[in-house]
């Protein structure tokens, strides 16, 4: 059955039906299948985009810079619905203040997962894939890679705090700079509004 049915079966049953449920629940559960509702306006209903485009999948792209290292810093990121597509669904960029390269690369991958995290709890997100260009944030969140030093371990540990508590399965990767350009585009943003 589709959404739109089930929202429509969903108005009737509710006026036929003395439900026996709170009304705080039914709030909830209507606000629930109405932003599905919302999601889906934009979409038409073929055989490829049915119910699996609710239980969405998130792209997050971030970067951190530094000009300097330590030097000035900044971070930038880009949420994705629909990666393919370029459905953007949130971005940052952010100035930091004198920082070092790692320090930034952190940043950015917790204030998007603190975004995503709020995200997530309002929405039927299925999946959260993180992509960075920075092999050593990428491997240390991994744990494939020791953390030495003790300012990267207080980052890993929340970071790790947050990604396991979003509900969903996430995965971190490494994908080359080019790949990620939005991102890094968003930091040169903020360290160029900074300097000017």
């Amino acid at each position: 059955m589709s959404v739109l049915l089930f929202i429509h079966a969903w108005q009737k049953m509710k006026n036929m039906v003395n439900l026996k449920v709170s009304q705080r629940v039914l709030a909830r559960i209507e606000n629930s299948l109405f932003n599905s509702k919302s999601k889906l306006s934009g979409y038409t209903s073929t055989k490829s985009r049915n119910f699996e485009r609710i239980l969405m999948e998130l792209h997050i792209f971030t970067d951190g810079g530094s000009r300097g290292n330590p030097g000035p810093a900044a971070i930038g990121g880009v949420v994705y619905a629909d990666v393919k597509n370029g459905e953007v669904v949130h971005d940052f960029s952010e100035y930091l203040g004198v920082g070092t390269n790692n320090e930034a690369e952190y940043t950015a991958l917790l204030t998007s997962a603190q975004w995503v995290s709020q995200y997530v709890s309002n929405n039927s997100v299925e999946k959260c894939t993180w992509n960075l260009d920075s092999k050593l944030v990428v491997e240390q969140i991994q744990k494939h890679w020791k953390i030495k030093e003790p300012r990267m371990r207080v980052f890993a540990e929340q970071c790790w705090h947050l990604l396991d508590g979003l509900g969903c399965d996430w995965k971190i990767q490494y994908v080359p700079r080019a790949e990620n350009a939005v991102a890094d585009s968003l930091v040169n943003q903020a360290l160029d509004a900074q300097a000017a």
